[in-house]
């Protein structure tokens, strides 16, 4: 009988190169086709018929369109997005940025400055030498001083090239008001950071309850622990010995993919959410592109590797394996099937048949009858 340590080699296929980063890509696939048919088909609809994500969305939305705050991203002139920042510095809470960055940076500037600083990138301290850009300038007093509280003034000889780049400059003040408007107010910030909790929720559950369906659920289903990607392509697992997977070892699997999820489900924000969607698949990936064996990060942590479901025989144990080879027919290759073929005992014969004192019906010709 053989060593429960090690199964038979002989029925133990690797799967061809290509297989196990196939199955990969299809499992990536089918996570995120699943993630967002959870989302949209049930956790969006549940948050939408939530009183708080309502109230915080409807608020933060009436805001950005009284101030002017959704504007397109592209082919728009730079007076449309000049407009809503002059609004919204001069006119809207020209006193309240103007005490938010003095206090912040210990400055004592008026809110021209502040405007010619953060919106126009003019210099924070002009001199008489450094006191404009390609595109905006301070005004000079009489004496060739400037006057860094005066409102700053664009340059009258721009050229169309000019004009967009001066369009890029007030698009990239005007998007960072969205930031600055909830520092200015705390009700549009509570709003900010209800919907985005309510929505990053939601798209962190339906992730992982579609890790749970594609590593987890159907691991258990299916036979030797494979997942729906290498179903697909046919493709098994095996434990370092040879011998089928356990329970114990398709949990643990699952476990490693689930503990990147887990921590971004804990510590919600941006690089917890990169980290567990993006970076760790990638690794786990390219471990799998580079490896001989094209076995992954977490397979390689488990303890098992990938092999031809179709060409490979996988057993429990060596028990199973010596029972299903002991009652079964062998197959032999081309060279053991003429071997066996030529030696004398494939052409052992009866002994009867050999007999030549047995009866023997003799062959009656009809033209030999009488």
């Amino acid at each position: 009988m053989r060593t429960k340590k090690q199964a038979s080699r002989v029925s133990i296929v690797e799967p061809i190169i290509y297989k196990p980063i196939l199955a990969s890509l299809i499992n990536l696939l089918g996570l995120v086709g699943l993630t967002y048919l959870a989302y949209y088909c049930v956790a969006y609809p549940i948050i939408q018929n939530n009183n708080e994500y309502n109230e915080a969305t409807s608020y933060k939305a009436s805001r950005r369109e009284e101030l002017n705050l959704n504007l397109p991203e592209s082919q728009t002139p730079y007076t449309k997005y000049s407009e809503p920042l002059e609004n919204f510095y001069f006119t809207v809470y020209p006193e309240k940025i103007q005490a938010l960055y003095n206090s912040a940076y210990s400055k004592n500037w008026t809110i021209n400055h502040i405007y010619s600083v953060n919106v126009l990138s003019l210099p924070s301290d002009p001199t008489p030498t450094s006191y404009s850009t390609h595109y905006f300038t301070y005004v000079l007093n009489s004496d060739g001083s400037v006057d860094q509280d005066a409102r700053a003034i664009m340059k009258t000889d721009l050229t169309s090239q000019g004009l967009d780049d001066v369009r890029d400059l007030y698009q990239n003040a005007y998007e960072k008001l969205g930031n600055l408007l909830s520092a200015l107010d705390n009700k549009y910030m509570l709003s900010v950071s209800t919907s985005y909790a309510y929505e990053a929720s939601s798209r962190l559950i339906s992730l992982v309850f579609a890790t749970s369906i594609i590593y987890l659920l159907l691991p258990l289903i299916f036979k030797n622990g494979v997942s729906l990607g290498e179903k697909i392509i046919h493709l098994a697992y095996a434990k370092k010995s040879g011998y089928r997977l356990n329970y114990f070892q398709v949990m643990a699997k699952a476990i490693l993919i689930y503990i990147p999820v887990a921590l971004s489900l804990y510590y919600l924000n941006v690089y917890t959410i990169v980290l567990s969607c993006v970076f760790l698949p990638f690794i786990n990936f390219m471990v799998q592109l580079l490896s001989s064996s094209k076995t992954s990060l977490i397979d390689k942590m488990v303890f098992i590797t990938p092999l031809d479901a179709k060409e490979s025989d996988l057993y429990s144990c060596a028990d199973e394996e010596e029972e299903v080879l002991s009652t079964s027919i062998p197959v032999y290759k081309e060279r053991d099937y003429t071997g066996k073929l030529g030696s004398q005992d494939s052409f052992k014969t009866p002994d009867n048949l050999l007999n030549t004192e047995s009866p023997v019906n003799p062959v009656v010709h009809k033209g030999d009858r009488k």
